[in-house]
């Protein structure tokens, strides 16, 4: 008797949202983008930070890469149900000391604004959701992640308004001032 198909199915979803962090978040190897995610594919990541396509989300994935020394994601749990899947995860990155462009130093950005977080080692936990195509292939992503102990393990979290993607600067948000 064979494994019935609708645990193939789960099982392929688990392993592509696998490689997706170990490959193309923690090693950097955006070209496996092709491999996972559907050619019209959106990532929603901060409220004004959406890719949509390979090109975008890997040139996202490029960024990411000259941002960190070093990124390394555990997996807590993977959730597939129907088309459906869950990741529970915490990432740890070693930021640059140098950027090569402005903002520097090195910011990461968040909804509240940028945080200057150049040398130091960052961690948090995330939360992504995944949507799959009959292909298993990612269709569409979205991103949560805790910017509270991002912005706690920064060192100036308003150093730089520029960083803020979103259009707000820090001076939008007095209490951060």
């Amino acid at each position: 008797m064979g494994i019935p198909s609708c645990n193939v199915q789960k099982e392929a979803k688990r392993a592509a949202i696998y490689r997706y962090f170990d490959e193309v978040v923690d090693q950097g190897k955006s070209e496996v983008v092709r491999e996972l995610f559907s050619p019209d594919a959106r990532q929603h990541f901060l409220p004004c930070l959406e890719m949509e396509g390979w090109e975008e989300i890997m040139g996202y994935v490029g960024l990411s890469s000259l941002l960190g020394q070093s990124f390394h994601t555990t997996i807590h749990e993977i959730i597939v149900e129907g088309d459906t899947g869950y990741a529970h995860v915490t990432h740890t990155m070693k930021i640059v000391d140098e950027w090569p462009g402005p903002p520097a130093p090195p910011v990461i950005p968040l909804r509240l604004g940028g945080a200057p977080i150049g040398g130091q080692t960052v961690q948090w936990d995330a939360m992504a959701r995944f949507k799959f195509n009959d292909a298993n292939l990612i269709t569409e992503e979205w991103i949560l992640r805790d910017e509270l102990s991002m912005v706690l393990q920064a060192k100036d979290v308003c150093a730089y308004e520029t960083a803020c993607l979103c259009g707000a600067t820090c001076h939008d948000f007095p209490a951060l001032e």
